[in-house]
């Protein structure tokens, strides 16, 4: 079965972006307003090295774009007739990645980043929210912690940011990913933590890793997930622990801590 994308670069607006409306409007000849106009010259040269390795794997990727206007196009789309491909996908996001488009897998109907707002990833596999608003935050935490096993949400912004958040019932654990200018390499992750003393070491779930004071309640999970929403910043009244360094991935290159100071409260 062939596996579509299509990629764009989303207009600097704060209007909603649904990729399922998005298509249909390309694919009827308008331009979205949620949309701009890129020049798509060093994204096809990613793409047509892409396709040169896709063709290693005798399969072939057809590669077409809306007939540029003076140097600007609407939208590119990708087409790929072998079995879906995790590697494809992989290597379609790192071609878009470094000039901020997004690249959207229309067969599935799944948005693979960067999203117009925020997406957020829920539990079961596949299944995403796409521009969720600060109104729709109660009911998400009310159904992550109706689990009776420990559960997690992740919500990306559209700088690559990540806000996951872990529940078990109503006991919450709450992560903040920075990736300063979309670049991997200085990904900087903390935990949320209350400003007390952590005093030892307790768990969520299946998760060890935490300290008492970071079993937070859902009025904060709200609250920390609300401000990511608004503005990617990081309350400082909360104390944040980096644990870049504890969550090592292997075959990634080693990550450089973005610097950012973080004030601790006295002792």
């Amino acid at each position: 079965m062939a596996t579509t994308y299509y990629i764009w670069k989303w207009a600097k607006n704060d209007l909603p972006g649904k990729p399922s409306d998005i298509v249909a409007r390309l694919c009827s000849g308008e331009l979205p307003p949620t949309l701009q106009p890129f020049s798509p010259a060093d994204t096809l040269g990613r793409l047509d090295d892409v396709a040169d390795q896709r063709r290693t794997e005798m399969s072939d990727m057809f590669i077409e774009t809306k007939e540029p206007v003076g140097g600007r196009t609407a939208f590119i789309c990708v087409c790929d007739h072998a079995q879906k491909s995790e590697w494809l996908r992989d290597k379609l996001l790192g071609a878009v990645w470094p000039d901020g488009l997004t690249l959207y897998d229309e067969s599935a109907n799944r948005l693979e980043g960067l999203p117009k707002l925020n997406v957020v990833e829920l539990p079961d596999h596949g299944k995403q929210l796409v521009d969720v608003e600060r109104a729709d935050i109660p009911a998400l935490l009310a159904t992550l912690s109706d689990s009776p096993y420990l559960n997690a949400f992740a919500c990306y912004d559209r700088h690559g940011n990540m806000f996951q958040l872990w529940a078990e019932g109503e006991r919450f654990a709450v992560e903040w990913q920075v990736v300063p200018a979309r670049n991997f390499r200085l990904h900087q992750i903390w935990v949320a933590g209350r400003l007390e003393q952590a005093k030892r070491r307790t768990r969520l779930g299946s998760r060890p890793d935490l300290f008492n004071n970071e079993i937070l309640g859902m009025a904060d999970a709200q609250r920390l997930w609300e401000a990511f929403l608004g503005s990617a910043e990081r309350p400082d009244d909360y104390l944040w622990r980096d644990i870049t360094h504890d969550l090592p991935k292997e075959g990634n290159p080693p990550r450089e801590h973005h610097q950012t100071k973080v004030e601790r409260p006295p002792p």
